[in-house]
């Protein structure tokens, strides 16, 4: 169409036009080669323009997904966790000196082995205390057992010792014997008091420093305050450092 419209046109006006679009018109051009190059120069043209609105086009589809991927996650009320990753896996975590927290998955080809188990009798924790103890599965200094469910996940355990090393298992029985599923990471439960070490670096003039320090901290609460433990008010109150 735009070829058509060019032919319509005199020598002179084509050069006016390529003149306007910066196209080089040498004196002995002839009208037919002008044509063919001012037509080129327009399509050149329409390609950088269609180029550069896509260009524009994809910045601006990134831009907006970004912007819609921020709302989603401020809009949505919580980000929701799988209920499972397909793994067999339990992991321990220490809360304080007397409690751990435990939470498990099963995968569904053990979780179906374990259901078609013929002699299946339940499945359990066992909480092994491994202190000073190269463990190897057996081999610990006591441990305890506690029945948890199949549909069961997690589990807060009151471990008995602080200052120790604990380990899990996760068994089932079947016909009176325990089977393996899987084996936790070590934790070290807590010190319920501060450490007993004393060397160098815990000489008297140093804890005297602590203690008036945290004196100073606490100089405008009353003792008997409802707001301070009573471990912490017991311990400002106090002279000197007890130790275990």
């Amino acid at each position: 169409m735009r070829r058509e419209r060019l032919e319509q046109l005199t020598l002179d006006e084509l050069k006016k036009i390529a003149h306007d679009i910066d196209i080089p018109v040498p004196d002995d051009i002839d009208r037919e080669t002008l044509i063919k190059r001012v037509c080129e120069s327009y399509d050149e043209r329409e390609e950088e323009r269609e180029f550069d609105n896509v260009s524009v086009k994809i910045e601006g589809m990134k831009y907006r997904l970004s912007r819609d991927e921020e709302l989603d996650v401020r809009d949505s009320e919580e980000i929701v966790l799988p209920d499972s990753y397909g793994t067999t896996r339990i992991i321990l975590m220490a809360r304080d000196p007397y409690w751990a927290f435990a939470y498990w998955e099963i995968d569904k080809q053990t979780l179906r082995r374990i259901k078609t188990d013929q002699g299946f009798e339940g499945l359990l924790l066992r909480v092994h205390d491994i202190k000073l103890i190269d463990f190897n599965g057996n081999n610990s200094n006591f441990y305890f057992d506690i029945p948890v469910l199949l549909n069961d996940g997690k589990w807060y355990i009151n471990v008995p010792h602080p200052d120790s090393v604990y380990i899990i298992q996760l068994l089932y029985s079947s016909n009176g014997e325990k089977k393996f599923i899987a084996q936790s990471n070590v934790i070290n439960s807590p010190r319920e008091n501060i450490s007993g070490v004393i060397d160098n670096e815990w000489i008297a003039g140093s804890t005297d420093k602590i203690i008036d320090l945290i004196r100073k901290d606490f100089a405008s609460f009353h003792p008997a305050s409802a707001g301070i433990p009573q471990r912490i008010i017991s311990f400002v109150s106090s002279s000197y450092i007890p130790y275990g």
